[in-house]
This record gives C-alpha cells, structure tokens and sequence, in this order.
C-alpha cells in the first residue's frame, strides 16, 4: 500500500495553515519574548512541554506567565479559540488566585502587592484603594476562567487524563477498540471544533500512584510518556506543559573559587530531571529556569551584573526543541516575584562593567527598589 496518504495529509495541512495565515488567523500562541518567538515559533498544537528548575526558583510563576497570562492577553486580542486545563497539584484553588491577584494589580495598575500583603497577616496591612482594585478585578476574572478551568483536587495519572479525555469528548468523536489484553484502546480523534488547547500539570513530584505495587516514579513515566506524549499531544492534539523539578542532588551543589567558569554545570538540565529522568523523552520542548543569585561567588552571568541585579534575574534555557532544533539559548528576564512578572531584558554587552544603556534601565530600576527609593512592596525569592 502506497503511504502517498500522508504526503497528501501533510500537503494539506500545509496549505490549510497558508489560508489561515492568509486570512489574518494564527498558527499557535506567541510567546511573551521575543527571543522565544525567533527561536521557537510559537506555543504549538500536538506538544509536550517541560518546565524544569530548582526549588524555588519560580517554575509554578514562570508556567503561569507563559501559558495563562500570556495566552489570556492573547484570546482577548485576537479572539484565538483556547482552553485552558489546570492542574495545580502544590496548591489550592485559593492559593492559585491569590498569586493571580498580585499578577492582576500589577499588570492593570502596576501596584506591586504581594501575597502576604493580601493574606493582611501581621503587620501586613491593605488601604480602601487596595481593596477597590480587588474588587474591580472580579470581571477580569470572570473573562478569564471563560478560558480557564482549574481542577486542584487531583493527584493520581487516571484523574488527570479521565479530566482531559472527557474535554476531548466533548470537542470531538473518541473511537476505540479492544486490545490484546481485552483493554481499550483510542483508534482515532476527529476534532469538532478549532479550539487550542493547554493542558499544564504542575508539578510531577506530587503525583500519587494509583496502583498496588506502583511507585510515583512508574506513575510519573506513565502519565508523561504515555497519556500526555501518546494521546493527550499526538492524538487529541493538546500542547502539555509538565512541570517538574530538578534533583536534589544538583540543588546541593556549591559553587568552586572559580564558579564563572563552572556556571553551566549548575544550570537546569534534562539529565538532573527529579522523581523520573525517562520524562525528557517525550518533551518536544523543555526550559530551564537559571536563579544565578543563589550562588554567591556567581556575581555575573553572560556579563549580566547579579551583584546589582540579584533575585531580579531569571535566565530561561532551551534544554531541547525538536521541531526547530534550537538548544543552549539564554534568554535574560527581568523577575518580579510577588507579581508574577517577567519582561524580556537587553543583551549584555562583552564586558560586565560597560553595560548598555538599555541594560543600565533595569540596574538604575534594581537599585532604587533596593535602596526604597521607588513604593515597592515586594519579597525576593
């Protein structure tokens, strides 16, 4: 039998993609910097995408920034069909939105409040403005859970793809057949509707297994390799983000007299993946979030000053991209914790103590929240 067929499926793919593009539509979601849009395209249909980082260095931020907020901003420009699936498995519901909260006010008023200072614990205080912009924000949120459904009472791999099959069935026609082993398996998916989907999963360490005689490693292989690479990416044609954290043994590691040299080897990577390593094989695109000001003898970074910069500076790393084969990008990002913020940073220039212009921006900004010279209320992570 001839396989022309899936010539012919790709060809007409690719002249469907031209007539969408041709027409003012989009092929995927941007990106919120630019450095990833040249890079990597856009946040693409029919992928696995990892999050990897260190404890506490802002995955669960980053995640939201990325493929919330971001995607938010966008179906609110452009009326881009999306839904959201959102597996918080650290926190509740609760906790989720009081983080939103902070992203909210700063995005819509750049009032820069954090958690705490909405929890009022303390010494922790908000004034009658405060409150008005909270208040305010309950039609932003109700826009935004028209896109957003967070399921934060699941712990287990059946749980999870029980969620998103059933998403899949209401948007499409599910046809199975029984296995070998007299169990069911899907044969095809035929979509009914345009809509994108975003599956995120964060993160892999609180998986539970469900099985007698299964651990959490086998339960994390499953969940990620099969129900998120095998039929949730390929055969419902969802775009899964999977968070999930580096080992500890790659968090004790100290930094040597000469650490500038060293730095790469205390970056994320897909080898020091926690809980399951065999998870990287179903990326097709994965990140590294890189905090340099957890180490003390790194005082620059690709001649970025992180004596001035401090908790302020998030590197983002391609650790792999299949489709466009970038890998081994930094891409610099100024962090602002209690809101959730991140914006593109300048390239530094060759030499750490000649910056440029656009870069001194952020180092003058740096200093005058650290010297409280500009109302910031913010705690560095």
């Amino acid at each position: 039998m001839s396989q022309l067929y899936v010539f012919d499926r790709v060809l007409e793919e690719i002249i469907r993609n031209k007539k969408i593009k041709d027409e003012g539509g989009h092929i995927g979601i941007p990106y919120p910097f630019e450095s990833l849009n040249r890079s990597l395209g856009a946040i693409q249909k029919e992928s696995v995408v990892g999050v990897t980082a260190n404890s506490g260095v802002s995955k669960s931020k980053f995640t939201r920034f990325v493929y919330i907020y971001n995607v938010y901003k966008f179906y609110k420009k452009t009326g881009y069909p999306v839904q959201i699936i959102y597996f918080p498995l650290e926190d509740s519901h609760d906790e989720v939105l009081y983080n939103m909260i902070c992203f909210y006010l700063k995005e819509t008023y750049d009032m820069n409040i954090s958690v705490q200072h909405l929890y009022q614990m303390g010494d922790y205080d908000l004034n009658s403005f405060t409150i008005n912009k909270i208040k305010e924000a309950r039609g932003y949120f109700s826009d935004l859970y028209n896109i957003l459904t967070v399921f934060d009472n699941v712990s287990t791999p059946g749980e999870i793809y029980g969620i998103c099959k059933k998403w899949a069935m209401a948007n499409g026609v599910i046809k199975e057949h029984t296995n070998a082993d007299g169990g069911t398996e899907i044969s095809s998916y035929t979509t009914k509707t345009d809509v994108h989907t975003i599956v995120i999963i964060d993160n892999l360490s609180n998986i539970i297994a469900e099985r007698k005689h299964e651990d959490e490693r086998d339960a994390i292989g499953e969940l990620v390799r099969v129900y998120c690479r095998k039929i949730m990416a390929k055969v419902f044609k969802f775009t899964v983000v999977v968070v999930q954290q580096q080992s500890q043994a790659k968090e004790k590691i100290q930094f040597a007299q000469n650490g500038r040299q060293l730095y790469e080897k205390y970056e994320p990577s897909l080898g020091d993946l926690a809980d399951n390593l065999t998870t990287q094989r179903a990326f097709h695109v994965a990140f590294g979030i890189f905090s340099p000001d957890r180490y003390p003898a790194l005082t620059d970074y690709y001649n970025y000053d992180i004596e001035i910069l401090g908790g302020f500076f998030r590197a983002i790393k391609i650790l792999k991209s299949n489709r466009s084969g970038t890998t081994g990008k930094m891409i610099p990002l100024w962090f602002e914790g209690s809101s959730e913020h991140y914006e593109e940073m300048p390239q530094a220039s060759d030499n750490v103590e000649n910056p440029p212009e656009p870069l001194m921006k952020y180092y003058e900004k740096a200093n005058k929240i650290r010297n409280k010279k500009t109302v910031y209320q913010l705690e560095l992570e």
